[in-house]
């Protein structure tokens, strides 16, 4: 954090680290983590081929969690490092306002998601029946 600190001051300030000093470094713990909230960060990363920006909308209880998502999904899909992102801003969003379908479909209060590969147990053996069933086990619930 304060590489990139001083990083941004650089390039907004024009205050170099030798003219500047950090006197306290302090994380800000989030309210409340038990509900799940809408993320968006704006960020610049550098490809091989120039710069980008780019707009993110992530679903996460914490900011940490979001921004853990958005490193990991950069390294996934465009091979970005961490080194090569710089977040600009990252806000909390209203579910109006959402922009990306993928965060869209998972916003319903009735959402289910299933189960694919959820076997049926067998029900009990009754004392005279057979221990092994003679149908393959259905994949539904």
């Amino acid at each position: 954090a304060k590489s990139r600190f001083w990083y941004f001051m650089k390039r907004l300030q024009k205050l170099k680290r030798a003219n500047g000093e950090i006197l306290s470094v302090v994380e800000v713990p989030n309210k409340s983590e038990d509900t799940v909230k809408n993320y968006g960060m704006w960020i610049r990363w550098r490809s091989r081929t120039g710069i980008h920006n780019s707009w993110r909308e992530y679903r996460s209880n914490t900011v940490t969690s979001a921004v853990e998502k958005m490193y990991s999904e950069m390294a996934g899909q465009h091979r970005v490092r961490w080194g090569n992102i710089q977040i600009i801003s990252v806000d909390e969003i209203e579910a109006e306002n959402i922009r990306r379908n993928h965060i869209t479909e998972v916003m319903g209060e009735n959402v289910k998601f299933p189960l694919p590969f959820a076997f049926q147990h067998a029900k009990k053996v009754i004392q005279t029946g057979s221990r092994y069933q003679a149908r393959r086990p259905s994949m539904a619930l």
